[in-house]
C-alpha cells in the first residue's frame, strides 16, 4: 500500500491498502493493522465511499478509547473533516470538543513532551476548520496559523514517536493549514495575501510530491477558489482543467467526490463567463434523446458521499435558459466548496 502514497491511482491504493488489512489480521492491531485501515480511510474518502470509511473510522475511535489514546487526536480530526463533507456542522464540532478535552488529560502523561506539539496541531485544525465553517474567518485564520507552527515544532521531535510518521506527512500538514490559511484571508477581504500563501503552499506541494498527486490537486483547488473570488475566471478555469486532469490521470472515477466537486465547481466558472454551451464540457454526459442530462452528476454526487443539495435536478434541451447546474451551484453552494 505505501507504494501508492506518491502519484498513484486512488483505486489500486485503496484495494492495497484492503488486501493489507485482510492479511495482517493477527498481526498487531496499533502499530500495523491501523496503519493499513488508515490508508484505507484515506483512500475511501477520496473515491466517495463514506459508509465504509467510517466504519473503519468508528472501530479505530472504539479501539483506541481506552489505551494508546494520543491516536485519538488525529482519528477526532478526520471525524471533523469527514462531518465538515457531508455537512454535519454539529457532529464535527462534537470531535473538536473531544480533542479539547482529551489535551487537558494529554498534558499528565509521560509521552506528552514527545507528542504534544502534534496533538495540539491537530486541535487547532479542527478549531479551525469549525470556525470557517461557522463563518468566523478571523479565528479560523489564527488557528490554521497556529496548526501550521505546532505541526513545524512537530518535527524535532517525531524522530523520537513508537512510530514516526510516513516521510513528508507532517511537511503535508503544514502546507494544508498554510492554504486553508490564505482562503480564509480571502474571505475576509485580503485576497493578495491570501493568495501569496495558497501559491507558496502549492510550490511546496509540487516540490515535495510533484504534480500529479491527491493533495496537489487539492490545494490547486484552493487556488482556483482564490482566483474566482476575484473575478480572474479565465485563470482560475485553465487551473481547475488541471485540477481534473490530475484526478483523471491518478485514476479517480466520475464518480468519485473529487471529480463531481471539481466538475461541479468548473461548470460554476463557465456560468460566471455566461458559457453555458461549457457545460457540455463540464458533464460530458449527453442523454439518448441528445439532451445533457444533469441528473447523472445529481446521482453521482450522492453516490459520492456529498451532502444532499436543495435544489431541482432537471434535464434540459436549453442549457442557455435553464442552466441546471448553475442552479445547482448558486442555490447551495457548501456541498461544493474545496
Amino acid at each position: 500500500a505505501a507504494a501508492h502514497r506518491g502519484p498513484a491511482a486512488s483505486r489500486p491504493a485503496l484495494a492495497d491498502a484492503e488486501l493489507a488489512i485482510t492479511y495482517g489480521q493477527g498481526e498487531d492491531y496499533a502499530e500495523v493493522v491501523s496503519r493499513y485501515e488508515n490508508l484505507a480511510i484515506r483512500r475511501l474518502r477520496d473515491v466517495g465511499n463514506t459508509a465504509r470509511a467510517t466504519a473503519l473510522l468508528n472501530k479505530q475511535l472504539q479501539a483506541f478509547s481506552n489505551k494508546t489514546k494520543g491516536r485519538l487526536f488525529g482519528l477526532n480530526l478526520t471525524s471533523v473533516i469527514m462531518s465538515l463533507a457531508t455537512g454535519d456542522v454539529n457532529r464535527a464540532e462534537a470531535a473538536v470538543e473531544r480533542n479539547r478535552a482529551l489535551l487537558n488529560e494529554a498534558r499528565r502523561w509521560p509521552v506528552y513532551p514527545i507528542y504534544g506539539m502534534m496533538w495540539q496541531g491537530l486541535i487547532e485544525d479542527g478549531n479551525a476548520r469549525i470556525a470557517e465553517a461557522r463563518g468566523r474567518y478571523a479565528d479560523a485564520e489564527k488557528a490554521f496559523h497556529r496548526a501550521a507552527i505546532f505541526y513545524g515544532n512537530a518535527q524535532k521531535t517525531a524522530s523520537q514517536w513508537a512510530s514516526p510518521p510516513a516521510e513528508g506527512e507532517i511537511d503535508r500538514s503544514i502546507d494544508w493549514a498554510t492554504a486553508l490559511e490564505g482562503r480564509v484571508k480571502v474571505k475576509q477581504g485580503r485576497v493578495g495575501e491570501g493568495e501569496a500563501d495558497v501559491r507558496r503552499a502549492l510550490l511546496s506541494r509540487l516540490g515535495k510530491s510533484g504534480k500529479f498527486h491527491f493533495d496537489t490537486a487539492g490545494v490547486l483547488g484552493v487556488l482556483v477558489y482564490v482566483l474566482q473570488e476575484q473575478g480572474r475566471y479565465k485563470e482560475a478555469e485553465n487551473l481547475q482543467h488541471q485540477v481534473i486532469e490530475i484526478y483523471k490521470g491518478l485514476g479517480y472515477a466520475d464518480d468519485s467526490g473529487s471529480v463531481v466537486r471539481a466538475q461541479v465547481f468548473m461548470a460554476q466558472l463557465l456560468s460566471l463567463q455566461r458559457r453555458h454551451d461549457g457545460f457540455r464540457i463540464a458533464l460530458g454526459r449527453p442523454g439518448r434523446d441528445g439532451s445533457l442530462d444533469a441528473l447523472d452528476l445529481g446521482e453521482a454526487a450522492f453516490r459520492g458521499g456529498e451532502r444532499r443539495v436543495r435544489c431541482q435536478f432537471t434535464v434540459s434541451h436549453d442549457l442557455a435558459e435553464r442552466r441546471p447546474l448553475a442552479v445547482l451551484q448558486h442555490r447551495d453552494r457548501a456541498p461544493f466548496v474545496l
